[in-house]
């Protein structure tokens, strides 16, 4: 058996499961000798803590889910950033000076990729002989993994193998996608009417208009099924059982006599849904509000605010096309509650503040993804803001008729194009972060109802910051002429009494 499957994480007849400790040590080596060299332990992110360390997903995760603990570990990052553990993605403004993962990347075109050692890694073994733990071992030559001018090495993150070699810096075509599929499950009808879920809170909702009003549903909902480990298999159905709060006269204010899908989208934000309409050929939009953290649905409230932003001359807010299965699409345009992302009829994003209609930024398109692209019925458009504040766009298929998923990602000031792995059969019905480096895309595709769990680009499992350099002399500088080595270790020890 290769050792990179034999760690795996084993239940046991309480479902407590050891603590996981991580070690990182850093080499600069010139002509093979080591020159600087720096040790201390990490953090594991949340998400990885929860499903693995507390095992409080066990309960429902069957024996033959259970995953090889080096599928979450053997991918590196070395950022031009400290990372954030809480938030289990490496920063917005964060570059990857280099990367690698479990395979040679010796070939590759992307002079960021370093080499896996597979000689030096291997299982770790505890005083009784039993595994507990994994060492990975990296390499870079002096052509990779340099860092730009004025660019210090401040943190090192593991991550998934497939996520770490994602190239979003350069030019298309990456060596790998930036969205990696976890688990995918089969899901109810009534799920599947739900745009929102509220991972944290273990709820969903469903959001529609009728007689004039809003109507809002919100379901129970054991969100723990979507976790990493992935859920049931694919003859199992998953659905929602039970209804807990329900308003069917929320009146919006400005008026409104319909909803068209085309000049409308909705947002989730912090117990607050934020309905967005648009005037067709305007730069006029109202922001409703419905405000539903009280338990009691009796206590919800509506608030509708208007703007008009100053889009360029002659631009308007671009409609999107009618959506297959819900008249209110979510995150068509994208509200993060201090601005609101749309796109222009000139192929530009821009960024508006929900404070001032004059604050208004526009960001150009990255070149290779056009604006039909955007806004198809099977294709979408939908937006997503992850944790770390990046900002990524979807489309299901790609660009120019391309049977290839692409999506453009605002990361480190700048959009650009890069592919993702979604299924090009999927109609998108939301996109839902769930504010631990992982999101959940409901669709409907082939008669099924769907819900997905992807790891985005920038998902990170651990963090190692480098917090003890000082001066220059102190920070970490790989440059052409020096090579690189990382050495991490992934062990389990007792659980804190």
């Amino acid at each position: 058996m290769r050792a990179k499957d034999s760690f795996r994480v084993e239940k046991t007849k309480t479902h407590e499961l050891k603590r996981l400790h991580g070690k990182c040590r850093l080499e600069l080596l010139d002509n093979g000798k080591v020159i600087k060299s720096i040790e201390h332990d990490n953090t594991v992110t949340p998400w990885v803590s929860n499903a693995i360390n507390k095992g409080n997903f066990f309960d429902t995760i069957p024996n033959n889910k259970e995953f090889p603990l080096t599928n979450w570990f053997s991918g590196v990052m070395l950022l031009s950033k400290q990372g954030d553990a809480t938030q289990s993605m490496i920063p917005t403004d964060a570059r990857i000076i280099a990367c690698a993962n479990n395979v040679s990347g010796s070939d590759s075109t992307d002079l960021r990729r370093g080499n896996y050692n597979p000689d030096s890694s291997s299982v770790l073994l505890d005083d009784d002989g039993r595994v507990n733990g994994y060492k990975f071992v990296w390499y870079w030559s002096d052509t990779r993994g340099n860092c730009i001018a004025d660019e210090y090495i401040k943190a090192v993150c593991l991550t998934r193998p497939t996520l770490a070699v994602g190239r979003y810096e350069d030019s298309m075509p990456p060596d790998g996608a930036l969205n990696e599929l976890l688990a995918t499950l089969t899901v109810g009808e009534t799920l599947a009417s739900c745009q929102i879920i509220d991972y944290e809170n273990e709820c969903a909702y469903a959001v529609s208009f009728a007689n004039s009003k809003f109507v809002v549903r919100k379901y129970q909902l054991d969100t723990k099924q979507f976790h990493i480990c992935g859920v049931f298999n694919s003859s199992n159905v998953f659905d929602v059982t039970r209804m807990i709060a329900e308003r069917d006269d929320l009146t919006p204010s400005p008026a409104l006599s319909s909803i068209d899908s085309r000049w409308c989208s909705l947002s989730f934000l912090n117990g607050v849904i934020h309905v967005v309409t648009w005037t067709n050929g305007t730069t006029n939009l109202v922001d409703y509000a419905i405000d539903v953290t009280d338990a009691d649905s009796d206590n919800w409230t509506i608030t509708g605010t208007s703007h008009t932003y100053s889009l360029d001359t002659n631009v308007t807010i671009m409609e999107n096309e009618p959506h297959n299965y819900q008249p209110i699409g979510k995150d068509f345009v994208l509200h993060t509650g201090s601005y609101i992302y749309l796109l222009g009829t000139d192929n530009k994003i821009y960024k508006c503040s929900t404070s001032s209609d004059a604050d208004v930024t526009d960001y150009a398109c990255p070149t290779d993804f056009n604006k039909p692209d955007m806004f198809s019925a099977t294709r979408s458009g939908c937006w997503i803001k992850y944790a770390n504040g990046d900002v990524q766009k979807f489309t299901v298929t790609g660009e120019n008729g391309s049977t290839t998923p692409r999506s453009m990602l605002y990361h480190n000031s700048e959009y650009k194009a890069c592919l993702t792995n979604f299924p090009t059969d999927m109609s998108l019905v939301g996109v839902n972060e769930t504010g631990y480096g992982t999101m959940l895309l409901t669709d409907r595709a082939n008669g099924q109802n769907r819900i997905h769990v992807y790891a985005p680009y920038g998902y990170i499992a651990t963090v190692w910051n480098d917090t003890d350099g000082g001066g220059t002399a102190d920070q970490w500088q790989k440059t052409a002429g020096l090579t690189m080595r990382v050495i991490y270790e992934i062990t389990e020890e007792e659980p804190t009494p």
